[in-house]
């Protein structure tokens, strides 16, 4: 690789790196608490099915990630850059992508299911499509490591940012379009309408994140003229990876995580609504989750050094499922959730 080390980036370059995560995480917050829900509730798709759904889903946006890394790996643009393109050119689509899930096409049972599993397919490849370049992007934005750092710092504080205003502006947002307004606001086909507005609001923060993430930020490490050359195929790519245990296990630790925590984030509301009885009471939930989250980021690089990755992550599922426990046994406590 061709570096510049040593060259120092503004400010309003960092801070587009915290809109687009900012943006990001505003809009995951979105999607991991109403769509499940307006599956069920709004396009009256059996609870079983949503869930396959969902999980076969999550399942796809992990599958395709090594297939938009070797397209992405090479392609080059006109202007030479290889990254920081896909910021404008994916921006419209993962906009659309997102105001069609929440979109009613007033269709039959099967054919609801068939067009909302392509919707959601289309969204996670949208979401890759944008995810891996971004994730990529500090590497080409700098070659100085005490740069990328504080870059990483400006994304760890915009999606703190975005977890925050995701996890306490959604329901409200709902209501500002005319929402939640049955007895015990619990989500119906009445609140279709009001979803599909809050989608398109979703829309634009998409496309308001890619943009400032764009306009903002430039690619100054570029590959050797022999590196760029060289192309990678699907085939070698796959074989790589599957041939690397640890890619393998990480793989199969990634989808078992991402399933269960859509699920977790999205059974949030059901049981604000049918147990607690308000859907808005999900928010002060969200809220000490997100608080709890902060506090356990800024805790867990120090536990990590202290007991090592490993023990680290069996600690870490060890108070998952034991803080669990006094739920199950009294789960209309508001405590124990």
């Amino acid at each position: 690789m061709e570096k510049r080390i040593g060259e120092r980036l503004g400010i309003a370059e960092k801070l587009g790196f915290l809109c687009f995560s900012m943006s990001d995480n505003i809009i995951y917050y979105f999607k991991s608490i109403y769509y499940l829900i307006f599956l069920t509730n709004v396009l009256n798709i059996p609870m079983m099915m949503a869930g396959i759904m969902t999980a076969v889903g999550t399942i796809w946006d992990a599958v395709n990630d090594p297939l938009v890394g070797v397209i992405t790996a090479n392609r080059k643009f006109r202007t030479g850059e290889t990254i920081r393109p896909y910021l404008k050119y994916m921006s419209l689509p993962w906009a659309i992508s997102m105001v069609l899930l929440f979109t009613d096409f007033h269709l039959s049972l099967m054919p609801t299911v068939i067009v909302s599993l392509v919707v959601f397919f289309f969204y996670e490849l949208e979401n890759t499509f944008l995810g891996i370049p971004y994730n990529a992007m500090a590497n080409v934005a700098t070659g100085d490591d005490s740069e990328r750092r504080s870059i990483n710092a400006f994304r760890s504080l915009g999606g703190c940012l975005g977890s925050g205003i995701g996890a306490v502006a959604v329901a409200p947002l709902v209501r500002m379009f005319g929402g939640l307004q049955g007895q015990g606001a619990i989500i119906g086909p009445e609140d279709a309408g009001a979803l599909f507005k809050s989608a398109l609001l979703m829309g634009v923060i998409c496309m308001a994140g890619c943009l400032i993430h764009y306009f903002t930020c430039r690619e100054r490490v570029h590959a050797a003229a022999g590196d760029a050359e060289e192309k990678v195929t699907f085939r070698s790519a796959y074989r790589m990876l599957f041939h690397c245990q640890s890619w393998v296990a990480n793989m199969f630790y990634i989808i078992a995580y991402s399933v269960v925590n859509l699920l977790l984030m999205n059974m949030i509301n059901y049981y604000a609504s049918y147990v607690l009885g308000e859907s808005a009471a999900a928010t002060p939930i969200l809220a000490v989750y997100l608080l709890t989250s902060v506090i356990f980021s800024i805790l867990t690089p120090a536990i990590d050094r202290k007991l090592g990755r490993k023990k680290t992550m069996i600690a870490g599922a060890l108070v998952q499922i034991i803080a669990k426990i006094p739920f199950i046994l009294n789960p209309y406590s508001i405590v124990n959730v």
